[in-house]
């Protein structure tokens, strides 16, 4: 009896035990184990802080206060306090953006008739905060036109509301004049969705005035070119006449359709007139051609490659603003001694043949992109050897960028190859002093802190890496002078994109290059003329401002190979901010330089995500400030 109360009374005190410490687990879900939590050091380090501060209560302020959770975090959207609620609730919608587009593009896959919500979903995310998301949505209504699903043949979503609601998006403007939907990417692919439907139903277009207008066939030619895609996303300019008694010419397409909107968002005054590249319009009545050219076809259109909106501003490969091609060379001058010291002679400093230093604006755009890229760069007469002979350099460079951050940053490699000078450089007759050396990889970190519709600034930080060879110069066949390829190299940047027009863009870099550490120098001492280190020659430091101005001449999306054509002009300048330094007279006798060149090149979109550029670079100033005489340069962008 005694062992069987016993046993109830554990029974009931392990119940209610354990059922609180449940319900306080339940209620407060615990801390994730870590092997600092298990050998109790976080613990123990807040039991020794509140211990030692405001033990008398005289500071509160130095008291630990409650840790500050993500904005998103659970406990977040349950808080009294509006302002951090509302915000959690805010970044939670936020959030959930990708999650959105993926479910989104599913839907779009498997069509409206077969499923039911399919449209009434694909609707609702037509009104979703998120440009992102809207713009996913319109491009679902768009895929789903003429794309039925495979069990019953008929997945289009065009139903009545949703080309009602399509046509306020791409056409509607409040009592002010304002566009319904603010973002033009937006409008551009309601309408190109809209134009979709409208030929699998024969819809008419929506009109702002309140009419409604039956769904008739069209009446005549005009209307047969009306209800067609005039290959521009919009309507086509010519009268079409419904049933007799409706008719919409050019004038009153252009006052409800894409024309004299000049405020389209509370934020600012932003231009919604549909302006397209070069002067035509997609959506604007009379604006380009069914069959592409200079100012024709759906130019606007996102997605890899393509081309941004009206003024390109966007990340990735919708921007309209391709790279900065640059200028790239500064292999440096050293002074070393000649045979026998009979003579100074200046040669180009053979560490990793010549070639060792990165610029961020060589083949590169302030908007983080993914792609993959090779660079040719052929320098006339920029190297010397130990012979007192020119040569040239050649350098072959590979590199890869890829997006994070929802693409707002991006991280970049690239590996150089040159073949220019070979690493030991002999006063023998008959040595070789050419070759091809392997150079010192770069890698970059990249980012956007400001994005509008037409200007992008960014910021990132540059790396080079001495993966190179070391510089030997060798006399009688004894090393004379090594200059060791240890410097690592820090170059912060700053880039800026500019798009003032739907035509012309403006892109700029400033970036410094830092020596955080110098090149090891040896020279032969001692009996046996053994290699002793005597100092470490540091490189000097660089500013470097960069200049890019651009024009479309030419962009057609639907071509099957030159998609688009820009000239481009730029302005390169590269200047020592330190004087030289020397050791045992081995250094730049030249010390301070100012190199100024100015590069003219042609930029080509070849097909959907390639992009191909041919340029010629040529020095401004002469003597010192010439590190070549003249350059030509090949780029190929593949983005994906």
């Amino acid at each position: 009896m005694k062992t069987s109360c016993c046993a109830a009374v554990v029974l009931v005190l392990a119940v209610l035990v354990f059922g609180e410490s449940s319900a306080k687990a339940a209620e407060v879900p615990a801390a994730p184990p870590t092997l600092f939590n298990l050998f109790g050091i976080p613990q123990g380090v807040n039991k020794v802080f509140d211990a030692a501060i405001n033990r008398k209560g005289n500071h509160p302020g130095l008291e630990r206060g409650a840790p500050v959770l993500a904005l998103a975090a659970p406990e977040n959207l349950e808080s009294e306090v509006p302002a951090i609620k509302v915000a959690a609730q805010i970044k939670a919608d936020e959030d959930l953006q990708q999650q959105k587009i993926k479910g989104i593009r599913y839907l779009a896959s498997v069509g409206c008739e077969c499923h039911e919500g399919v449209k009434e979903a694909l609707l609702a995310s037509l009104d979703d905060c998120d440009e992102e998301v809207r713009y996913e949505a319109a491009q679902a209504f768009c895929h789903t036109a003429g794309n039925p699903c495979k069990t019953c043949h008929s997945g289009s979503c065009c139903a009545p509301d949703v080309v009602d609601k399509l046509s306020e998006m791409a056409y509607g403007r409040d009592d002010t004049g304002c566009c319904f939907e603010p973002s033009a990417r937006v409008r551009q692919a309601a309408q190109r969705a809209l134009n979709a439907c409208r030929r699998m139903t024969g819809s008419s277009p929506f009109v702002p005035d309140g009419r409604e207008h039956p769904v008739l066939e069209p009446s005549g030619e005009a209307g047969a070119a009306f209800m067609g895609d005039d290959g521009n996303g919009g309507v086509a300019a010519q009268t079409a006449s419904y049933g007799g008694d409706v008719s919409f010419d050019s004038v009153s397409l252009t006052r409800f359709g894409q024309g004299g909107c000049t405020s389209c968002s509370s934020g600012g005054c932003a231009s919604c007139d549909g302006s397209g590249p070069c002067g035509g319009g997609a959506g604007t009545p009379g604006a380009g051609s069914s069959g592409g050219g200079p100012l024709g076809g759906d130019l606007l259109a996102g997605g890899p490659g393509g081309f941004g909106e009206t003024f390109g501003a966007m990340s990735g490969p919708q921007s309209m603003a391709p790279s900065m091609i640059g200028d790239s060379y500064f292999g440096g001058l050293i002074s070393v001694p000649g045979p026998l010291n009979e003579s100074i002679r200046l040669i180009s400093v053979p560490i990793a043949g010549g070639d060792r230093r990165f610029k961020i604006a060589e083949n590169n755009s302030p908007i983080p992109v993914d792609r993959v890229f090779f660079n040719y760069n052929h320098f006339q007469d920029a190297l010397q050897t130990a012979s007192g002979s020119r040569g040239n350099l050649d350098r072959f460079t590979f590199g890869v960028e890829k997006t994070f951050f929802c693409g707002r940053c991006s991280a970049e490699l690239r590996v150089p190859f040159a073949s220019g000078l070979n690493s030991d450089q002999s006063y023998a007759l008959g040595s070789p002093l050419t070759g091809t050396e392997f150079g010192n990889v770069s890698f970059a970190l990249k980012g956007i802190v400001r994005q509008t519709k037409t200007t992008v600034l960014s910021v990132g930080l540059g790396m080079v890496l001495p993966t190179g060879d070391d510089g030997r110069v060798i006399d009688d066949g004894e090393v004379v002078t090594m200059v060791e390829n240890e410097a690592f190299h820090l170059q912060p940047f700053v880039g800026y994109l500019w798009t003032p027009g739907p035509c012309w863009f403006v892109e700029a870099f400033a970036q410094l290059d830092f020596d955080t550490n110098g090149n090891g120098v040896s020279r032969p001492a001692g009996a046996n003329n053994r290699l002793l280190g005597v100092g470490v020659l540091q490189d000097q430091n660089l500013a470097m401002l960069d200049l890019t101005v651009g024009r479309w001449i030419y962009r057609n999306r639907k071509a099957k190979w030159i998609r688009g054509i820009a000239p481009l002009v730029e302005l390169h300048y590269t200047s020592t901010i330190q004087d030289a330094d020397f050791v045992e007279g081995i250094g730049n006798r030249y010390n301070r330089m100012d190199a100024l060149n100015i590069t003219g090149g042609l930029h080509f979109q070849v097909g959907a995500s390639s992009q191909l550029r041919v340029a010629a670079v040529a020095p401004l100033r002469t003597g010192s400030d010439a590190f070549f005489p003249a350059e030509v340069s090949l780029q190929f962008n593949r983005r994906y």
